[in-house]
């Protein structure tokens, strides 16, 4: 592995504007759960808020970050500098490694499709739609590239494959379905090489799940795409989550 992921993660202090860029990677392109989470967040200290109540004078204060929040905040920042350096191939291989040893934080979050949260914010041309961040054709070019030297890396099938969905779910709410239809292939033929069993990666398991509601016949694929990737994750709490959402009504 390469000596990216043996960097040291530095704690710093944390910020509200943080916690909510965190907390908005964990369940994408579903957005309906981070309301849920942002509303547990701690609320100032008890103390504080009687001073408030009575006039007196008193600093702002704001609780610790959680281990959780600071593991997340931490990998945001080691992916965008990956991103930013274009090294790929150490990103790819962070993917792989903590998909294959089911890596988390400390809330069970896990680290690989985070890191392709993180990637596609750091790459990203515009917001998107749906927290699905817009991407440039010609950012996508350099990973393709490199899959063909490096075809047993997964990881970067993963990052290429997830990049093709954001921009076909970008396409598809502006109405380009010309675009739409050819990431949507291309995205579709990478995790159909690269199987999601065989590899013994939920990685790409969620990301054929993420899918579907880019497909005419996601209700007869949504079952059996949940099954495989719970399956090989049973830990893995978000599987479920995204399950029972996707069948809300519209």
């Amino acid at each position: 592995m390469s000596n990216a992921s043996a960097r040291t993660l530095q704690i710093k202090g944390s910020t509200a504007n943080q916690a909510d860029s965190v907390l908005g990677l964990v369940l994408k392109p579903f957005k309906f759960f981070r309301g849920l989470l942002l509303a547990d967040r701690p609320q100032a200290q008890t103390s504080r808020d009687a001073k408030v109540a009575f006039g007196q004078p008193g600093q702002t204060s704001r609780p610790a970050p959680t281990p959780a929040f600071v593991q997340l905040r931490d990998l945001r920042r080691q992916v965008s500098e990956l991103t930013r350096t274009r090294d790929w191939l150490s990103l790819a291989e962070l993917i792989q490694n903590w998909d294959q040893s089911r890596s988390c934080a400390a809330d069970g979050t896990r680290l690989a499709r985070q890191a392709l949260f993180a990637m596609a914010d750091a790459l990203a041309s515009g917001a998107g739609i749906d927290g699905m961040r817009q991407i440039d054709a010609k950012a996508i070019e350099p990973i393709q590239n490199l899959l063909g030297c490096y075809p047993k890396h997964y990881g970067l099938a993963a990052s290429l494959a997830y990049l093709h969905i954001c921009r076909a779910w970008n396409a598809n709410k502006a109405g380009d379905l010309e675009v739409m239809a050819s990431d949507r292939a291309q995205a579709a033929e990478l995790l159909e090489q690269y199987d999601a069993t065989q590899l013994n990666a939920p990685v790409l398991a969620g990301l054929s799940f993420d899918m579907l509601p880019l497909l005419a016949d996601k209700q007869q694929l949504m079952q059996s795409r949940y099954q495989t990737w719970a399956e090989l994750d049973p830990e893995d709490q978000v599987p479920h989550a995204e399950y029972h959402f996707l069948q809300l009504p519209n």
